[in-house]
């Protein structure tokens, strides 16, 4: 599944306000090659995901095969989900953020180019529920129910949809 168009519309409506200052910079073209190399970051991203899927399909695949004949997404969710490492990635990204995202050097007041929690935030309400998304799509294609995928991003269950949950704080961010 191609979920482009979706992660198109969360950059556009949640990431790239909280990123960028209003006005006009002119710097059109920059900002149209950032733009597009953090658009294909984040396709690749969330797409990796089928790679995720497969490898736990074939861990058990008669669980996932049962799930996908019934088209049960929130089954085969749970068989993919693993909160532990969820979490990590979430605080990985953040601490990533922090390291190579400050600003030391530039000559403005020293801070973060990007606000870390905002990175965690951008990984736990977007990057975290497309790839779920990607992966039971995947699974349910692959086990051969692709008429059992949800074909419209609202009838996902709403914690697998960019921001359906909406924003939430820094420690609901990080889990603790």
């Amino acid at each position: 599944q191609n979920i482009n168009p979706q992660i198109l519309q969360a950059y556009l409506d949640h990431v790239v306000p909280r990123t960028c200052s209003d006005g006009d910079d002119a710097q059109h073209g920059s900002s149209a090659l950032a733009d597009i190399a953090v658009l294909q970051a984040l396709s690749r991203r969330v797409h990796y995901g089928k790679f995720v899927a497969e490898a736990k399909a074939q861990k058990d695949e008669g669980a996932f095969r049962e799930l996908a004949a019934r088209g049960d997404v929130e089954g085969i969710h749970s068989l993919l989900e693993n909160v532990p490492v969820e979490d990590t990635v979430v605080r990985r990204a953040m601490t990533k953020a922090v390291v190579f995202g400050q600003d030391a050097l530039s000559g403005n007041k020293p801070g973060y180019k990007v606000d870390p929690a905002l990175v965690a935030n951008l990984y736990r309400a977007m990057i975290i529920p497309l790839t779920k998304q990607v992966q039971v799509t995947y699974l349910l294609r692959r086990l051969g129910h692709a008429d059992k995928v949800p074909q419209s991003p609202e009838d996902w269950p709403p914690y697998l949809r960019a921001f359906a949950l909406g924003d939430k704080a820094e420690e609901q961010v990080l889990g603790y």
